[in-house]
């Protein structure tokens, strides 16, 4: 039979993991308010379609930046999750004989 057996350290990394999606998010809206642009007095009508074109692309890709922070953080929060079950169970188990 094989030994199973799971690293505790891996609650350190769901750590970072999740703390790089939380900084990503931060930049993410950090980034979408400074791109968004701000129509001049007298913009001619191009340019002012050319705008609202960018920014409804800035508002896309900032609302797929937020999901996908938010995916690599709750997949962090599941590492530590899935660490503290595997530690629990072991104790467990190793308490029960």
């Amino acid at each position: 039979m094989d030994h199973l057996s799971h690293n505790e350290g891996v609650i350190g990394v769901g750590a970072q993991v999740t703390a790089n999606g939380l900084r990503g998010f931060a930049a993410g809206t950090t980034a979408a308010v400074a791109a968004t642009p701000e129509a001049p007095a007298g913009v001619e009508e191009v340019s002012a379609h050319a705008m609202a074109a960018f920014t409804a692309e800035n508002v896309q890709a900032t609302a797929l930046n937020a999901v996908a922070q938010e995916e690599i953080a709750r997949l962090g929060a599941h590492l530590i999750e899935i660490t503290n079950t595997y530690t629990t169970t072991d104790g467990a188990n190793a308490a029960s004989l």
